[in-house]
């Protein structure tokens, strides 16, 4: 997910496809997010899923959680970030398996494609941005995010370990 100047960009990498201002999951599904930002620091939160982290520009944090019931939660940017901070706001839908099925299918349908040309247009800062749908995603997208900001380098936290000497 990426933060955007007034804006949340949800990637879905295992899907091949990205949402603007709604994300859908699996009720009963652990969700593991990697966050990070394109403007100024920023805070996802998702109160009823009680879930809030920062999204910093060059960084990755990451949240993992579950909605135990279905439902349409109210998901907000809970930092300060500027003159559209206020409609900064976006929907998380908990959704039976089938109804995840039918979401991907209509997000698969949009005649758009996010790649970094596209990307660009999207992260321009804008006001009350209405839902988007793009039907695929480059896959290096999020880290070519990250890397702006770290002189073109992504260090992958998903292999790294913590290790003593034995």
């Amino acid at each position: 997910m990426v933060a955007l100047d007034w804006k949340w960009l949800f990637i879905y990498p295992e899907l091949g496809v990205a949402s603007v201002n709604q994300l859908a999951f699996p009720v009963g599904t652990p969700v593991d997010f990697k966050i990070t930002s394109d403007s100024v620091m920023n805070s996802f939160f998702i109160p009823q899923l009680g879930s809030q982290i920062y999204a910093m520009a060059g960084m990755q944090t990451q949240l993992h959680l579950i909605a135990d019931h279905a439902g349409d939660y109210a998901g907000i940017s809970a930092n300060y970030s500027g003159k559209g901070f206020s409609d900064m706001k976006f929907r998380a839908l908990a959704v039976t398996p089938a109804q995840f099925d039918a979401w991907i299918e209509k997000v698969k349908a949009s005649p758009r494609r996010l790649d970094m040309n596209a990307y660009n247009s999207v992260a321009q800062p804008s006001e009350k941005e209405p839902v988007g749908y793009f039907s695929s995603v480059d896959s290096r997208l999020f880290n070519n995010i990250i890397a702006r900001y770290n002189n073109g380098n992504v260090l992958d936290l998903q292999n790294s370990n913590c290790r003593t000497k034995g």
